[in-house]
């Protein structure tokens, strides 16, 4: 198909070089430039030494290319659909955490349910959650709400059993699970026993965090089981010296009885 309009090519590139020597004179010239110094007239001259070009065969798709382009755009949906339910969770969760570390369990709840939409399978955001109900259960136990409180225990409890579930080995849950379970002892003293159990199960998969031993003895203080507070104490001291908080308790106890 020959081109009628070739001229106005080449005029396009003339115009186009001589503003690459009017920004030469003015500024200062680049590699980029001395590039494109020597490329405009080659284009140019290509141009001009062709009045015409050959038409393109028009190519349909047979039926396994098609299939094929469905499928590589079936593929890329997913997967960007996954990146954006992790973007949104992530993001949730952020949000929720941020309301919690603040003491504003209620919203914070908000946000991390709607993680858990998102994403059901993820341990951390139970375990949050968890965090959020057991916030909501304190707050409603000083208002003298207990009534409306037990719901909230149920779910605290639930969501942190449900993160230790899906993450089993995963002893940082555990210890979100043990201070989910101390603040509802504060309101049943009965949860200080599956409090201690999970720290104890903590201490097992961890037994160099000094740590879960002193979280474990404060555990047993309350459950007054002073002497066996006092081993975890030693041990807590011996394994790492520089523990003021542990030692300031061994001192105390010793003080008082």
């Amino acid at each position: 198909m020959k081109i009628d309009n070739y001229k106005l090519l080449i005029t396009a590139l003339g115009a186009g070089y001589f503003g690459l020597l009017i920004a030469n004179f003015f500024g200062f010239s680049t590699v980029s430039t001395q590039l494109e110094f020597f490329l405009f007239p080659a284009f140019a001259i290509t141009v001009a030494s062709s009045t015409q070009y050959v038409e393109s065969k028009k190519n349909t798709l047979s039926n396994n290319q098609k299939i094929a382009v469905l499928a590589i755009l079936l593929t890329t949906s997913y997967i960007l659909l996954t990146i954006l339910r992790y973007w949104c969770a992530d993001t949730q969760f952020a949000m929720g955490k941020s309301y919690n570390d603040q003491g504003g369990y209620v919203k914070g709840q908000t946000y991390l349910q709607n993680a858990i939409k998102y994403l059901p399978s993820e341990p951390i955001f139970h375990s949050e959650l968890a965090n959020s109900y057991s916030g909501i259960t304190l707050s409603l136990h000083e208002l003298k709400k207990d009534n409306e409180a037990l719901p909230f225990i149920d779910l605290a409890i639930s969501e942190s059993v449900k993160a230790t579930t899906l993450s089993p080995t995963n002893v940082n849950l555990l210890r979100n699970q043990a201070g989910v379970l101390l603040k509802l002892a504060t309101i049943d003293p009965k949860y200080l026993g599956l409090a201690k159990e999970t720290l104890i199960s903590a201490t097992q998969k961890a037994p160099t965090d000094a740590k879960f031993l002193y979280n474990l003895a404060l555990t047993y203080m309350r459950t007054e089981d002073t002497d066996e507070a006092v081993k975890l104490l030693g041990k807590v001291i011996e394994m790492k010296p520089n523990y003021n908080e542990a030692k300031n308790l061994l001192n105390m106890i010793h003080k008082t009885f």
